[in-house]
């Protein structure tokens, strides 16, 4: 069927020509000692006085979610019947240097709006670090950690607070699911709606992925609150008809505009 051809010809991944072999170049992938300058210098450069903390601070906890996510790719990779030196060349490009971006657009969002929420209260009780703390700890939970499945969030957690500066903290999972929990409360959701932690995770990611104008994809078994995270964003962000006064200030998103 000609027709056929034609519209799934478009998926095809075909081999290039001879003509343009030569054009052909690998630019590989930067190795750990690299990105962590990497991380580094763009810290020091863009996000150094925004986020306020020490520029080893961010490139570790950075830098370590980085690899984490490479090496839980690799590990998966290997179950499916790769070899490890393959497996390890495929989990590479699990993450790129535009999840480092994410982090500190994610950690800035978070902070200004800790900021803001702190400076209209009349009882300042919380210093400045810890804005600060759980700033970047949510960014990373946003960028790294929702992406996980089960068998990976535990060792992710725990590696993240055996990084995380400072002692006696809060950890890590406490930090960033009452983020989560507090987020969705604002939220307004029909009656009948249970709010379960895989509703309340889409939910989450997909407002301030949305607000923060970052790329989301949900990938789930049906049944897991996919559309219905997006349809209930869709109902909250409403510009200045929102029925939750916290995102009448949040501009109406052409791209979520069924009209």
């Amino acid at each position: 069927n000609r027709s056929s051809d034609l519209v799934l010809g478009s998926y095809y991944v075909r081999p290039l020509p001879p003509t343009l072999k030569f054009l052909r170049w690998d630019y590989g992938a930067l190795e750990k000692y690299q990105e962590k300058a990497y991380i580094e210098q763009k810290i020091s450069m863009d996000q150094g006085a925004s986020l306020g903390l020490g520029i080893n601070q961010l490139s570790d906890l950075i830098s370590a979610a980085q690899q984490m996510i490479r090496e839980f790719a690799s590990w998966q990779i290997k179950n499916v019947g790769f070899s490890t030196e393959e497996a390890e060349q495929r989990a590479k490009s699990s993450v790129s240097q535009r999840d480092i971006q994410r982090v500190f657009t994610l950690a800035t969002f978070f902070q200004k709006d800790y900021s803001e929420k702190v400076a209209q209260s009349p009882a300042r009780s919380v210093v400045d670090i810890d804005l600060i703390r759980r700033a970047v700890l949510v960014a990373l939970g946003i960028v790294y950690y929702l992406r996980l499945d089960t068998r990976y969030r535990e060792q992710f957690c725990k590696r993240i607070n055996e990084k995380e500066f400072g002692t006696g903290r809060t950890p890590f999972l406490t930090v960033f699911q009452y983020e989560i929990d507090t987020f969705v409360d604002k939220l307004h959701l029909p009656r009948g709606i249970a709010k379960t932690n895989a509703l309340k995770e889409n939910l989450f990611a997909t407002v301030v992925c949305t607000v923060c104008r970052i790329p989301l994809i949900i990938v789930g078994a049906p049944g897991s609150s996919k559309t219905l995270s997006f349809n209930l964003t869709l109902t909250n962000l409403k510009g200045a008809e929102s029925k939750k006064k916290t995102f009448r200030v949040v501009e109406r998103f052409p791209a979520l505009d069924p009209h």
